[in-house]
């Protein structure tokens, strides 16, 4: 078995490596990966009760400082790979395990939710296309090393600035989801194995791929997880339809869809039978 060698960085913008007094004030860490929404984290450290940090939060008045990064990797056979990139989001200090001892609990998700920090509807983008916007927006968070990986869509529109001009409409985060959600594609943050740099990622929900190593249970020495469990919700199924309506006739024609495309093949052998439809 080889040793895993956890790494933090922290620091407003720019992530560095954390001091020896953080090293050693450390208790945990849990990274939660999601699929849908934000991928977000958790770090524990016990500071006695003369840290600075205390002042620095306190100062803070228990809100979030701004724009402070974390970003969490782990090597393990020789190879470094980043959890998350993120920024903080919250903090909160509670009584220690010891006396003259305080437990701080640090929280924050990943780059994403810098994107929905400022509403830029104010924004036009004449005659682009939605991929072009999509690296128009992401262009302005160059300086923290995110890298736009856009995949254009098929269903390419350039609308004619003299029918129609498209414009932002809430954050960057709400209006890049919206563009996403309309040609069925997803966008998340990828971090890459490079700190501080990470993929912004707009195309469609890849779920092809190498297949994994199996997740045994009750194997004895085969044996790779703790426990296991797992559900079906089969009441939630349901067919999308699209509604297309001739510009000559003004006549509504009303398709389903099946949500299922070869990059994107179906989690189970039987698929459950949709009980209601969505517009």
């Amino acid at each position: 078995m080889s040793d895993v060698v956890m790494s933090l960085y922290i620091g407003p913008v720019a992530p560095v490596p954390v001091s020896k007094a953080v090293i050693n004030a450390f208790v945990s860490c849990e990274v939660k990966n999601n699929t849908q929404g934000p991928s977000a984290f958790q770090l524990v450290f016990e500071v006695d009760n003369n840290s600075p940090l205390h002042t620095v939060f306190l100062l803070s008045a228990g809100n979030p400082i701004p724009l402070v990064r974390a970003v969490i990797a782990v090597e393990m056979f020789g190879k470094t790979s980043v959890l998350i990139d993120g920024v903080i989001t919250d903090h909160s200090v509670n009584p220690g395990s010891g006396p003259g001892v305080s437990r701080l609990t640090i929280t924050g998700e990943d780059l994403t939710r810098v994107l929905d920090y400022i509403d830029f509807s104010f924004m036009r983008y004449p005659a682009m296309p939605d991929f072009a916007r999509i690296n128009l927006v992401l262009a302005k968070y160059a300086f923290l090393g995110i890298i736009p990986k856009v995949i254009p869509s098929v269903l390419i529109d350039v609308p004619v600035p003299t029918q129609r001009i498209p414009n932002h409409q809430g954050t960057d985060l709400q209006y890049i989801q919206s563009l996403a959600e309309r040609v069925g594609y997803v966008f998340y943050m990828n971090p890459t194995n490079t700190v501080g740099v990470s993929e912004a990622y707009w195309g469609p929900d890849v779920r092809i791929g190498k297949v994994q190593r199996p997740l045994n249970d009750d194997l004895d020495a085969h044996r790779n997880v703790m426990s296991l469990t797992g559900s079906v919700d089969t009441q939630s199924a349901e067919i999308p339809i699209v509604t297309i309506v001739n510009p000559q006739t003004k006549v509504p024609i009303s398709i389903p869809v099946p949500d299922v495309n070869p990059l994107n093949p179906p989690l189970g052998l039987v698929r459950p039978i949709p009980l209601g439809t969505r517009l």
